[in-house]
């Protein structure tokens, strides 16, 4: 071969590394805006991450028909290649049986080699199967070392799980647990902001304080955990740790009953037919804050 021709194979074998890369920049940051055409297309060239988004679309029905059986195939590819996302992701279908057999011990395969790329998401999925001898033998060391690995790369799941495990372990630390409550609580993740409103509503390796309680669960409670929605209707009915508001406490209640709480729909029975049941205008206050409860959460959905 000519130095010509082998300079012009070279510059042309560059040219498509080139273009390659600048492909998965563009799929990187495009993600969901990348048209569905382009995406197969470059899917089937075997590019690593158009076979990664492509079975994300699949999975979740996002501009194509929902099919978990393409969605498999295609996070297997990628995760063949060594793509971590793909990896975490096929784990999880796995483990719920959507689109292949399910399979733990399989699941727990790519989950480990996710993990060991650094993957947070992945590190605490194998946390969680080692914590409860989800296809592995269960071991709470080995769990505490995944969730540590995710917590430490801020993912909230896992620092609200470190903090549980510090709060209900046998030898209990409740300072630990109020600090990994709180780094996930910073990111708004709402059973780590009910998790501080234990703490603090018990005194539990603090001085008991209803006042810091109360926002924690009223936070929790806007976030959706339906535990600290009960917790924040209790609240308001007796004014402990936020004045006595028994519209609020009527909605809240309502909102816990609408999600099936049956303890709250008796509650609200009870408030409506007890001698100091609350007048029609204060049902239809305490109804307009169930509304715009509901209307926050179907905006932010």
């Amino acid at each position: 071969m000519s130095f010509s021709k082998y300079t012009f194979n070279f510059g042309r074998r560059i040219r498509r590394l080139a273009f390659g890369a600048a492909l998965i920049c563009c799929l990187n940051a495009l993600g969901d805006e990348v048209d569905g055409e382009s995406l197969k297309a470059a899917a089937e060239k075997g590019d690593v991450q158009a076979e990664y988004l492509l079975a994300k679309r699949y999975e979740k029905g996002q501009g194509v028909e929902r099919d978990y059986a393409k969605a498999a195939g295609l996070y297997r590819k990628a995760a063949e290649q060594g793509n971590a996302g793909a990896q975490n992701n096929l784990g999880t279908l796995y483990v719920k049986g959507l689109g292949v057999a399910c399979d733990n011990a399989e699941a727990n395969k790519w989950y480990r080699q996710a993990a060991e790329q650094g993957d947070a998401p992945a590190e605490y999925n194998l946390g969680y199967s080692y914590e409860h001898g989800r296809g592995v033998t269960k071991d709470l060391k080995e769990a505490e070392n995944w969730f540590r690995k995710a917590a430490e790369q801020n993912l909230a799941e896992a620092q609200n799980q470190l903090g549980e495990m510090n709060f209900t372990g046998e030898v209990k630390n409740y300072a630990a647990a109020r600090e990994w409550f709180r780094k996930a609580a910073d990111q708004n993740f709402a059973s780590a902001e009910n998790n501080l409103g234990v703490i603090y509503r018990g005194g539990l390796g603090v001085q008991m304080d209803a006042v810091e309680a109360g926002k924690w669960f009223l936070r929790a409670a806007e976030h959706g955990n339906r535990k600290a929605q009960f917790s924040v209707a209790l609240l308001y009915r007796t004014g402990r740790g936020v004045p006595r508001d028994m519209v609020k406490t009527y909605a809240w209640l309502t909102i816990c009953a609408n999600a099936g709480n049956a303890s709250a729909a008796q509650m609200r029975t009870e408030i409506q037919t007890s001698p100091s049941a609350l007048s029609g205008h204060e049902i239809v206050a305490a109804n307009r804050l169930v509304d715009e409860y509901r209307s926050r959460h179907d905006a932010a959905e």
